[in-house]
């Protein structure tokens, strides 16, 4: 089963990494877990790549906080509407890597599990259990 963990790695990257290991430890059927770090930029865009990966894989665990992540450029854009033989949109729409990757899960149908993380400041001020 193919997974891609999304998330901003800077808030998350720890958790994916966590889990990634965890479902390729799993017994059974076999996961192959991909992260954005995974990818490295070559004679396609980072969002290519990305389209390419979600576009087969079978499950999009995306995890949401407080950070929206890194943006690619308008260029990169549309050169990932031009891979995907689609019209780019104008105005283009204004995402970070991690919310494309949103994106194209539901552009391609993709099963997702979202998973909202509580804002930070509620850590801060609850009590201990």
């Amino acid at each position: 089963m193919k997974v891609f963990l999304s998330c901003v790695s800077s808030e998350f990257g720890h958790i994916a990494s966590k889990l990634a290991n965890q479902l390729g430890a799993l017994k059974g059927e076999p996961y192959e877990v991909k992260v954005q770090e995974d990818f490295e930029q070559g004679g396609f865009t980072l969002l290519d790549m990305l389209a390419d990966y979600v576009r087969e894989c079978d499950l999009v665990i995306h995890l949401v906080g407080d950070a929206c992540g890194a943006r690619p450029t308008a260029e990169h854009v549309r050169t990932m509407f031009a891979h995907l033989s689609v019209p780019a949109p104008e105005p283009l729409p204004a995402r970070s890597y991690t919310q494309w990757e949103y994106e194209l899960a539901v552009r391609f149908g993709r099963q997702m599990f979202c998973y909202m993380a509580a804002a930070r400041e509620r850590y801060a001020t609850a009590d201990p259990p």
